[in-house]
């Protein structure tokens, strides 16, 4: 990460920024010569990324969005949602059975099997 700078150094870059980026956007809705917007675009262009190295926005970014803490747990993680789904499956046949979509003793041997693979 860049090094921390004065709080008024870093408003002074950021107004920069900003100013060129509101000057590359109205210089592109009104000029009319092709050379004199490639050229002012050109110096805007500069002046955008020059300000946004010394501010260490491009770091910032590429830190913020690539950075993510590694995982932990995995065993642990799958066998919770490998016991999630074997709850929503018991929910799923005693509601079959109470509402007469499976048979009582189909449905007792399945949440029966189900609960002993929980148990394990």
């Amino acid at each position: 990460m860049p090094e921390l700078r004065s709080t008024s150094q870093a408003v002074f870059l950021g107004t920069i920024l900003l100013a060129s980026l509101a000057s590359a956007t109205a210089m592109f809705h009104t000029g009319n010569d092709p050379a004199l917007r490639a050229g002012l675009g050109l110096l805007l262009l500069i002046a955008i990324v020059a300000t946004s190295t010394r501010l260490g926005v491009a770091e910032l970014m590429t830190r913020t969005l690539t950075r993510r803490p590694p995982r932990r747990f995995h065993q642990l993680r799958r066998q919770v949602v490998q016991l999630l789904d074997e709850i929503k499956l018991l929910n799923a046949i005693a509601e079959d059975r109470n509402r007469g979509f499976r048979s009582r003793e189909k449905a007792e041997q399945e949440l029966a099997a189900i609960e002993g693979r929980m148990k394990e």
